[in-house]
């Protein structure tokens, strides 16, 4: 049930803020974590292939299409963004340079497309108010073009320290000032949030992403883990 379907390479788009744009551009992160709707509290799901039963026109259930997913007896649902094999392509907050051209003149040419996790302050300031929604950037201004490599089912609080950095979580170590102890820190949701535990860091940034009470709730995710694919 584990194996994935043998069909074409599918693509499939998928939203991402600034903050994990960054890091995936800077190699840290290489996992994330999307809601799944729907499942009952006692889920125990199997990621893989499975055949929902249909009812067909003489009223009799029957074997649906193979659709990869998870699924116990339960309660099924197709997984939104592919399986391992299928490619992701990032939507970004964008804005065209032909906005930046007609608002600053003798700027344009310098770029095809702005995207607003990378640009500097005088880029910011001039495209302020101009900026376009990721929900409407087109195939064609995508950067980022993701692998995914496998995918499974946890509840949100059952990520593990692996899982935070996986997820771009910034981190690093500082010694003492006798140089005998050193603690780790991880950033939350902005550079004056630091924490010294990575769940505590990553239950700020899914309740920044997700609402106030969305580790709370411990909801059923995907963990959709992938690779950069250079075009």
């Amino acid at each position: 049930m584990s194996k994935p379907a043998k069909q074409a390479t599918r693509e499939r788009p998928i939203l991402m803020h600034a903050r994990s744009i960054n890091g995936i551009l800077a190699g840290r992160k290489t996992q994330t974590r999307r809601i799944i709707k729907g499942p009952p509290a006692d889920w125990a799901p199997i990621v893989g292939i499975y055949a929902p039963t249909k009812v067909n026109r003489a009223g009799f259930e029957c074997p649906g299409p193979e659709t990869y997913g998870a699924s116990d007896e339960s309660y099924c649902i197709r997984c939104a963004y592919g399986q391992p094999g299928d490619r992701l392509w990032v939507r970004e907050t964008w804005c065209p340079a032909t906005v930046v051209a007609s608002t600053e003149p003798g700027r344009e040419g310098q770029k095809n497309i702005y995207y607003r996790a990378s640009v500097d302050a005088v880029d910011e300031k001039i495209i302020k108010g101009h900026w376009r929604p990721s929900i409407y950037m087109p195939r064609a201004y995508c950067r980022l073009i993701l692998e995914v490599t496998s995918v499974r089912a946890q509840r949100v609080q059952e990520i593990s320290e692996e899982g935070v950095l996986a997820e771009g979580v910034e981190s690093w170590d500082e010694w003492d000032a006798h140089g005998q102890d050193c603690q780790d820190y991880y950033r939350g949701a902005t550079e004056e949030d630091i924490f010294t535990s990575p769940q505590e860091a990553f239950k700020q940034l899914w309740n920044n992403t997700n609402g106030k009470d969305a580790w709370k709730r411990n909801d059923w995710v995907w963990v959709v883990k992938f690779k950069r694919v250079e075009e």
